[in-house]
């Protein structure tokens, strides 16, 4: 998306905002990227305690380099937000920090680890009255809101199951092991499973009642087989980091939802076996989306996202604390 293309919706960006980054690893790169390539953004700060790493990414964006971050919070003039990319046991003390100094931030997911440090969150906003958001990506898609019309209105008859598979191989995405260090957030349920588990909760809010089986490995969920109880249907929710797949799918009586690349849809296909009829839907999920969106709340002085709501993050983080305490996963901050 260019300035020549930018939607309607985003006419307010007559000039190219600004973006502080706070981390300088594998999701910092490449959404930083993604977002100078598009031409409405600016990034023009970078904090990382790996001056090295951080040195690297500034070089792409001519962005100032800060590996202290009460210099990077002392230069907050440099930038309209901050996006926070940093692992995900580390996601609390930032925002704390933006907060305190009425810095608007967006936030990687999970936006932090657990319901203590959520429910912080949530009084620190109203404290200092300032935004603060996770981004999921997901949420933002246009494809996803069609996603959630469809579940509801599709004429396929009753919902009987739901599957949701979201699974990637380590060496595809990450270059370290950060993904198997258990004090940095590690494992499949706050990396992957997050994905899965919002979803869920947006379409059918919370279930009655859950189980899961977990495969661990060097102390981290390996995998996780999730099931949501609701009344009347079971979501079976499956999230690894040894393999790679990625769909939904949604059965009903007399046919079928699927979507493709589930945790960021492309594609939506309704099979009705009845009438033999198949119908596809095409979009797409950017990073950019979520973003533009951010600066929208900004403008219109909201302090959370109009996406997830601060409230959304507590119930889907219960869920989270839940699945955990079911497996004996404990966090360092537990």
């Amino acid at each position: 998306m260019n300035r020549q293309m930018a939607s309607s919706a985003y006419f307010f960006l007559l000039f190219m905002y600004k973006i502080g980054v706070i981390g300088s690893g594998v999701i910092a790169k490449k959404v930083t990227k993604i977002l100078n390539n598009c031409g409405d953004f600016k990034i023009t700060a970078i904090f990382s305690r790996n001056k090295k790493s951080a040195n690297k990414l500034a070089k792409n964006f001519d962005a100032k380099v800060f590996s202290n971050i009460n210099e990077f919070i002392k230069n907050k003039e440099l930038y309209d937000l901050v996006y926070i990319a940093t692992p995900h046991a580390s996601h609390f003390e930032y925002i704390k920090i933006c907060l305190e100094n009425k810095i608007p931030s967006l936030v990687e997911k999970p936006i932090v680890i657990n319901v203590k440090e959520i429910n912080e969150v949530i009084l620190m906003k109203e404290k200092y009255d300032t935004y603060v958001s996770e981004a999921m990506w997901t949420l933002h898609s246009d494809i996803f809101n069609s996603l959630k019309e469809l579940v509801f209105n599709n004429n396929l008859g009753k919902l009987q199951e739901a599957e949701f598979d979201f699974s990637v191989h380590k060496s595809k995405i990450f270059k370290n092991d950060r993904i198997f260090d258990i004090k940095r957030g590690g494992g499949a349920l706050l990396d992957i499973g997050i994905y899965l588990i919002t979803i869920a909760y947006f379409l059918f809010k919370s279930p009655l009642s859950i189980s899961i089986k977990t495969k661990f490995y060097r102390n981290v969920d390996l995998v996780d087989q999730i099931t949501f109880n609701y009344s009347d249907f079971i979501i079976n929710m499956k999230c690894s980091i040894n393999k790679i797949k990625d769909v939904l799918k949604f059965k009903y009586s007399n046919g079928e939802i699927i979507v493709k690349n589930g945790h960021a849809p492309k594609k939506i296909i309704l099979k009705d076996k009845v009438n033999h009829n198949i119908k596809i839907i095409k979009g797409k999920t950017t990073y950019q989306k979520e973003f533009y969106d951010a600066f929208i709340d900004l403008k219109n002085n909201k302090k959370e996202s109009s996406f997830i709501s601060l409230n959304d993050n507590l119930e889907v983080i219960k869920l989270m604390d839940k699945c955990r305490k079911l497996i004996g996963l404990k966090m360092i901050d537990d």
